[in-house]
C-alpha cells in the first residue's frame, strides 16, 4: 500500500472514531482468496488490521459488489461478536472520494431506486395472466416480442469492460454456478419439497440436481459467450409502454454470464402457462420470442443453454409457498418438461396434460 491510500484511510477512520488517526506504515500479512490482508500502523504506534478487494480473482469475486457484501458481512459478524477490538468500517475509495459506509444492522432499512418510464403500463406478466383465453398470435404479439427481444439483445450487446481471458473465463462459470449457489435461493427453495412431495420428494432430490448439473458442465468454460446479464428478466421486471417502447428494472443477481440464463427465464413463463392452461397460444408465443432472440444474434445454442435456468424455476413455479392456489396437474405437466429439457440438454416444450 502507498502512502496515498493510507493518507485517505487515515481521514475517514479519524472521521469515524472522532480522533485524530494518521497511518504512517502498511506490514503485508498472509491475505485470502478474494482480499489482500495487512497490519496498518499509526503514527502513536497502534495497530489496525486491514483488508483489500484484490483486482482479480475467481468466482465472481472479480466484481466491486461481492466484495462490498462479502466485507459488510465480515464487519457485522466481528460486530456482532462484541469483542475486542472491535471493527471500525468498510471503506469506499474511488477516484478522489473515500467514504466510510454508514453502520448496516437489523435496525436498518435498504433501498434501490431506479426511474420508472413515463405513462407506464402494466406489467408483461400480469399481461399473459390476461391473455388465458386468446388463441392466435396476432401483430401485436408480434410487435410487443420484437420489442422485448430487441431490448433484451441490447442488454446483452452492452459493451463489457475489456477483461483477461482468465476473468472473463472465471465470470462466465461463476454465472452457471449461480444457478445453485448464488445468493443460496436454489437449496432453500428445494427443501420446500418435502419427504411426501407427489413429484420431487427428497429422495429425488438427488437425481434433480445432478440434471441441473449436466447441463452446466456442458456450458462450462464456454466463456466466448459472455455478456452483461439482466439476471432477472421475467415479466414483472418488464413493462411494454402504448408508444411500444420497453422499460426494464430491478437488474439482480448475476450481472455478467450465460446469456441463456435471461432467455430461459423470460421463456419459462411462457412454459409455465401452456402447461397451466393447455392453450398453445402460450407455446407459440414462446416459440416466437426465441425464435426472434436466434435471428437477432444469431446464436444457435440458446435452446441449450435456456435450460440453465430451468432447474431453479421449477421450485418457484411449483412451490406452495409461494403458489397456494396452483394446480396439481399443472405443476407436475410443467416439471415433466423441464425434466425432459434438462435430460436432454435442449429446450422442448413437452405435452400440456390440460
Amino acid at each position: 500500500m502507498d502512502k496515498t491510500e493510507l493518507k485517505k484511510i487515515s481521514a475517514v477512520v479519524s472521521k469515524r472514531l472522532g480522533r485524530k488517526i494518521f497511518f504512517v506504515s502498511a506490514e503485508a500479512l498472509k491475505g485470502g482468496f478474494q482480499a489482500d490482508a495487512y497490519k496498518i500502523i499509526s503514527d502513536d504506534g497502534k495497530a489496525f488490521f486491514l483488508k483489500k478487494m484484490k483486482r482479480s480473482g475467481e468466482a465472481g469475486f472479480e466484481m466491486p459488489e461481492r466484495h462490498l457484501l462479502s466485507f459488510k458481512v465480515s464487519h457485522g459478524m466481528t460486530k456482532r461478536s462484541g469483542l475486542k477490538p472491535e471493527p471500525i468500517g468498510v471503506i469506499i475509495a474511488r477516484g478522489e472520494e473515500t467514504v466510510i459506509l454508514p453502520e448496516l444492522d437489523e435496525e436498518a432499512s435498504l433501498y434501490h431506486v431506479q426511474e420508472f418510464a413515463d405513462g407506464l403500463g402494466e406489467n408483461f406478466w400480469d399481461s399473459l395472466v390476461a391473455r388465458k383465453e386468446k388463441k392466435t398470435v396476432d401483430e401485436k404479439d408480434r410487435k410487443e416480442i420484437r420489442a422485448i427481444t430487441e431490448i433484451l439483445v441490447s442488454i446483452h450487446n452492452t459493451t463489457r469492460p475489456d477483461f483477461s481471458q482468465a476473468v472473463l473465463k472465471s465470470l462466465y462459470n461463476d454465472s452457471l454456478q449461480s444457478i445453485l449457489a448464488h445468493p443460496g435461493y436454489f437449496f432453500r427453495f428445494l427443501s420446500d419439497f418435502g419427504p411426501k412431495h407427489p413429484f420431487l420428494p427428497r429422495s429425488k432430490h438427488g437425481k434433480f440436481v445432478e440434471l441441473i448439473l449436466f447441463v452446466i458442465y456442458k456450458f462450462e468454460n464456454d466463456f466466448e459467450r459472455l455478456k452483461v446479464l439482466h439476471g432477472d428478466f421475467w415479466g414483472t421486471n418488464i413493462f411494454y409502454q402504448p408508444d411500444g417502447k420497453v422499460s426494464v428494472v430491478d437488474f439482480s443477481r448475476i450481472p455478467y454470464g450465460e446469456p441463456g440464463i435471461d432467455v430461459g427465464y423470460f421463456t419459462a413463463q411462457f412454459l409455465w402457462f401452456y402447461h397451466d392452461t393447455g392453450n398453445k397460444y402460450f407455446k407459440n408465443l414462446g416459440e416466437l420470442f426465441i425464435h426472434n432472440y436466434e435471428n437477432q444474434t444469431g446464436d444457435r445454442k440458446i435452446r441449450q443453454s435456456l435450460c440453465l435456468p430451468l432447474g431453479l424455476l421449477t421450485l418457484l413455479y411449483c412451490n406452495q409457498r409461494f403458489h397456494p392456489d396452483n394446480n396439481s396437474a399443472s405443476e407436475k405437466s410443467f416439471f415433466n418438461a423441464v425434466v425432459a429439457s434438462l435430460k436432454k440438454g435442449k429446450f422442448s416444450w413437452g405435452k400440456s396434460k390440460r
